[in-house]
């Protein structure tokens, strides 16, 4: 997927409707397919749900930094994706997943950031330079790898800033959440040794 998403901004335009200029005009022709971008998302998406292999995740936040810097739906999809991982259990995929945003935050004006469109279909407005250098700031002086707690705050501002809607996550029963709780430390625990015997 990572080879897959090196595709130029500009071709994300394209819908692959019609048969050009010298269509016959019948207006018969089946549509075309969808753009890869718009492909892409939401595969990246659902490689992470319910994942805890680290190195999947953070190659999913870093693709989905890639697809952020497309037009809606894409960008607004993107970013829901990333503010899921933002608050993953696992902090090293929380700090890689705020590193990769700033970096890409850094290499984009704030009007090609769009907020999430209405339910009839009208565009929101782009963000302002305020709220782009807000967005920055914000995730350089959040301890991403310390509380979940701080974490999720910050991750709510972020959301706020972009217009777009935090995802929900769904409520687990008391008794699953224990064993989750017990899961995710070991998993977390793990994350670490494997970083130290690389040498991270």
């Amino acid at each position: 997927l990572m080879d897959a998403c090196v595709v130029p901004p500009q071709h994300a335009a394209l819908d692959g409707g019609g048969s050009g200029d010298g269509g016959d005009g019948a207006g018969g022709a089946p549509p075309g397919p969808q753009p890869l971008p718009q492909l892409l998302v939401p595969l990246a998406r659902t490689e992470t749900r319910g994942c805890s292999d680290v190195q999947r995740l953070v190659s999913a936040a870093s693709l989905l930094c890639v697809l952020l810097k497309y037009s809606n739906p894409c960008h607004a999809s993107a970013a829901q994706g990333l503010l899921v991982l933002l608050i993953s259990r696992l902090p090293k995929v929380r700090r890689h997943t705020a590193e990769q945003l700033y970096v890409t935050l850094l290499s984009m004006d704030a009007a090609e950031l769009p907020g999430m469109p209405s339910d009839d279909g009208t565009p929101a407005p782009a963000i302002t330079d305020d709220a782009l250098e807000q967005l920055q700031a914000t995730l350089l002086s959040t301890c991403w790898d310390g509380s979940a707690d701080e974490a999720r705050a910050a991750r709510d501002a972020l959301a706020a800033l972009l217009r777009v809607p935090a995802p929900v996550m769904k409520a687990v029963n008391k008794g699953a959440g224990a064993r989750q709780q017990g899961r995710d430390e070991n998993e977390s625990y793990a994350a670490l040794l494997d970083d130290f015997a690389r040498g991270l």
